[in-house]
């Protein structure tokens, strides 16, 4: 599931929050030699938000050429950082919506985000469920209610 936090005062105590993914991508790449984001779910990211083509180790192919994982974009950074490590909870205000979109079609286990701004997603069959400041909501339902919030 995925977890919503509409305003930092919400996210519980023991995640600590990622406001800049570009500084705790590049230390996690470090501190494990690339390796914290050498699995399946990095490389479906990698592919949808990228269009990365080819990995090898931290060298990835796209439809521009070849490029270092430590150069994509942040939003893919920061979805890379939320499906990973979900003991944090990773700020979105660097996501686009293709990372946004990519993050609640590819999570498979938890994470945690904190909504700065608001980003539209469409769930026309609403079938993603996430958790929306600890109450179970519709991805609809929970857009909504972000939305109120800004408003």
């Amino acid at each position: 599931m995925i977890n919503i936090f509409s305003d930092c005062t919400l996210v519980p105590s023991e995640l600590d929050i990622i406001y800049d993914a570009e500084e705790w991508f590049k230390y996690h790449l470090e501190a494990s030699g690339g390796e914290a984001f050498n699995n399946d779910i990095s490389n479906r990211i990698l592919h949808r938000i990228e269009g990365a083509t080819k990995r090898k180790g931290n060298e990835i192919i796209t439809k521009y050429g070849k490029t270092h994982i430590k150069d994509i974009s942040t939003g893919c950074k920061a979805v890379l950082l939320a499906l990973n490590f979900p003991n944090y909870c990773v700020s979105n205000i660097e996501m686009g919506d293709n990372a946004m979109i990519a993050l609640f079609r590819e999570f498979k286990s938890n994470a945690n985000i904190l909504v700065y701004n608001c980003i539209e997603i469409d769930d026309p069959s609403k079938t993603l469920h996430i958790k929306l400041d600890g109450e179970v909501t519709s991805l609809f339902d929970a857009v909504i209610k972000i939305l109120e919030k800004f408003e």
